[in-house]
């Protein structure tokens, strides 16, 4: 079993309709040793008040506030307080499958290397973001 640690970083602006279905596709991954640093860059919704719930439900969820500052502060933001031996960056309208973080540790630990791991798109559609398909640059 692995037992590195993965930094999730989530920039949070006004996400309100979308950061529980980001924040439960976290929860649900099978790979269990992950931090989840928010960083809520100024949100004026109830974006904050939903990313506390999460924290206070599970403690590897963890919220930072900052002013304004945009998308790329925020995620530098989290990256200079992650303890993670790896990285991923989620977007909060975003979602990750519940295998992402095992195959992602998995495929590394195979490479021994500094590495970049990135997956394909996935296009999600208005019934369900689970049905999805390919998109072909």
């Amino acid at each position: 079993m692995h037992h590195k640690l993965v930094s999730i970083i989530i920039p949070l602006y006004n996400a309100e309709k979308y950061i529980k279905e980001t924040l439960d596709s976290v929860l649900s991954q099978s790979y269990s040793n992950w931090e989840c640093i928010i960083v809520d860059d100024g949100s004026t919704d109830s974006s904050k008040k939903i990313a506390l719930e999460y924290c206070a439900k599970d403690a590897r969820f963890k919220y930072f506030h900052q002013p304004n500052s945009g998308p790329s502060a925020a995620r530098n933001h989290g990256l200079k307080i992650s303890s993670g031996d790896y990285i991923q960056y989620l977007d909060a309208d975003d979602v990750i499958f519940p295998e992402r973080l095992k195959l992602m540790v998995t495929q590394s630990d195979k490479l021994e290397k500094n590495v970049i791991l990135y997956s394909s798109l996935l296009l999600g559609n208005c019934d369900s973001i689970y049905k999805t398909e390919d998109y072909r640059f």
